[in-house]
């Protein structure tokens, strides 16, 4: 029975499978009687099918894990969304697919990898990768394309090749990949960093994840809470947090939080307009620190209408700081601002409390302008939310730049995306480790004189070496071609590296 073009489902592969185990059997019984009527072992098609078989074992196995794509749900699209908008180059391997193919068509992956070769030839992405650029490709589609349903993958037995084709999702969805391009070109900056890897499955998956989190925060722009994220939007609190403190660094959001990780916000205070606070009396404490902590009010009051503790502390006399001490003198003026709020003399501003209020989250305008820049436009394609005239025009005007300009926006967000890949830290490590045995050839370093060499961090440095320890030396392999050796000794609690010549080829 002749061996179908290509499995595409599970009870087709099973069905071929049961077809091949029965040819091997009939092989070995005829190899079999082959070496007893000739003396010899004629064994070479069993050996040659044995090999075809382990090959499609394991692309069975591969079968049984490929998800469903036929609903077209927003959990789809919101992995969609993960799989190819956090990177231009996915986004253009995407559309490049959907060019060259229809849902139940397929390119080769020679074929494709051929037009990816040619189109980010002399990038910097594609050079570093060097034999590796075809399984990057090739994990690009897989691992994020196929892996969200917006490409489908084929086998092809008889050649005993792979190709991937577009769906019907990918068709749908195809306009996000566009305004990706758009973005990074229009921006001159990569996604990446902003969106974060495919990483997990899922809803948690961290791009979703982030512009979930922007889309929030830009329809409710007060009084947001972390735990208001996690809840409404069924999110994993440490998937959050990480976001939150990300959108923090990058001055897209103001994030502050008091955990058991984190330094308390300092809780302010803001004087209520008409209220004299010499009206209420004293609040068991030494009569002349709260006569103080009036004065100091007063004055503060007078430049910003919020102060903190510490901010009381620092007006205070010196004499008094000397006579109460650091502690007791922090902790008393805490009890007497805490009795003028108590008594409505003082507002509490950040009310930063275990079971009330435990963080607070708002967008810079930086954040404003990456949500209304790319998260809306391109979560209304995925979940088909309507656009005002003037929004679909300046969309539509935005793809088709991207369309017209396809290969040139590829290559930018290429070279965009390049400082955020692995081939780019491998290239790095293996740079800083060349300048680290030229600088150790001229004498022994501490990791924090190589790293002044390096421009990376000391902890960076002890990183590189850190895997080759063997014993008292280390061994650095394939530095510059060569196998280089570098010793490690104590001096006086610090490390220090030495040279110690090249190994022998």
């Amino acid at each position: 029975m002749a061996r179908p073009e290509a499995i595409s489902t599970l009870e087709r592969a099973q069905e071929y499978r049961r077809q091949q185990a029965g040819r091997l059997r009939s092989l070995r019984a005829d190899s079999q009687a082959e070496a007893g009527e000739y003396g010899g072992l004629r064994q070479e098609p069993f050996y040659q099918q044995a090999r075809r078989l382990v090959t499609f074992n394991r692309w069975e196995k591969q079968a049984q894990k490929t998800p469903e794509f036929l609903k077209e749900t927003w959990e789809e699209a919101a992995d969609a969304f993960s799989g190819a908008c956090n990177n231009g180059v996915k986004a253009w391997l995407w559309i490049e697919i959907a060019q060259r193919t229809n849902p139940g068509t397929y390119i080769s992956i020679k074929d494709l990898f051929e037009t990816y070769s040619e189109i980010f030839a002399q990038t910097q992405l594609l050079e570093a990768a060097g034999s590796n650029a075809k399984g990057n490709m090739v994990g690009y589609c897989q691992e994020s394309l196929y892996s969200v349903g917006l490409v489908a993958r084929k086998f092809n037995i008889e050649r005993q090749t792979i190709g991937f084709g577009i769906t019907e999702m990918g068709q749908k969805y195809l306009d996000a990949a566009c305004l990706t391009l758009w973005w990074e070109n229009h921006h001159q900056q990569s996604l990446y960093p902003l969106l974060g890897k495919t990483g997990s499955s899922g809803d948690n998956r961290s791009p979703i994840t982030r512009a979930r989190i922007l889309d929030y925060l830009m329809r409710h722009s007060h009084q947001v809470r972390e735990v208001d994220l996690v809840t409404n939007l069924q999110l994993y609190q440490n998937s959050t947090k990480e976001a939150l403190k990300l959108f923090n660094g990058l001055g897209l959001a103001e994030y502050r939080a008091v955990t058991s990780h984190t330094a308390k916000v300092p809780l302010q205070y803001e004087r209520k307009e008409g209220k004299d606070l010499r009206e209420p009396g004293y609040f068991n404490t030494g009569h002349g620190l709260q006569d103080e902590v009036v004065l100091a009010i007063e004055q503060l009051a007078s430049n910003s209408p919020r102060f903190s503790i510490a901010d009381i502390v620092d007006k205070l006399p010196e004499g008094l700081k000397a006579r109460w001490g650091a502690e007791s003198l922090k902790s008393n003026v805490s009890l007497i601002l805490s009795g003028f709020a108590q008594r409505e003399y003082l507002l509490r501003v950040d009310n930063f409390k275990g079971g009330e209020k435990q963080s607070d989250v708002s967008l810079t305008s930086k954040g404003w302008s990456f949500g209304f820049g790319f998260i809306w436009p391109v979560l209304a394609i995925f979940e088909g939310r309507s656009l005002t005239a003037e929004q679909q025009a300046e969309q539509r005007a935005r793809i088709e730049l991207a369309r017209k300009n396809l290969d040139k926006f590829a290559r930018t967000s290429a070279e965009l995306y390049y400082p955020h890949s692995h081939s780019f830290k491998i290239r790095a490590k293996a740079e800083n480790l060349g300048r680290i045995v030229e600088a150790l050839a001229k004498g022994d370093q501490t990791a924090g004189e190589l790293a002044e060499i390096t421009g990376v961090s000391a902890q960076t440095v002890r990183n590189y070496l850190a895997p080759h320890v063997e014993g008292s030396e280390l061994v650095i392999i394939e530095v510059g071609g060569k196998a280089v050796r570098v010793g490690v000794k104590d001096v006086k609690g610090v490390n220090h590296y030495s040279f110690l010549g090249t190994l022998p080829r």
